[in-house]
């Protein structure tokens, strides 16, 4: 099962209930999830595989930003 990767936990400084992930998915209290990017590429090529739609978001940001 893929695991989301966290965008972020505030929104115009107010916490969110449920944290937002990068593919858009809001993550559920108890879900499994990437803390934020930095922890999902230090598990490439682990056993954990990350929700491919995140990657992709993630790698677009950087494509943009760069």
């Amino acid at each position: 099962m893929a695991r989301h990767t966290i965008k972020y936990t505030h929104k115009n400084g107010v916490e969110l209930d449920e944290p937002e992930a990068w593919c858009g998915r809001s993550i559920e209290a108890m879900e499994w999830h990437f803390k934020d990017a930095q922890y999902l590429a230090w598990s490439a090529g682990g056993s954990i595989q990350p929700c491919r739609n995140c990657v992709k978001a993630i790698i677009k940001e950087l494509e943009r930003e760069l």
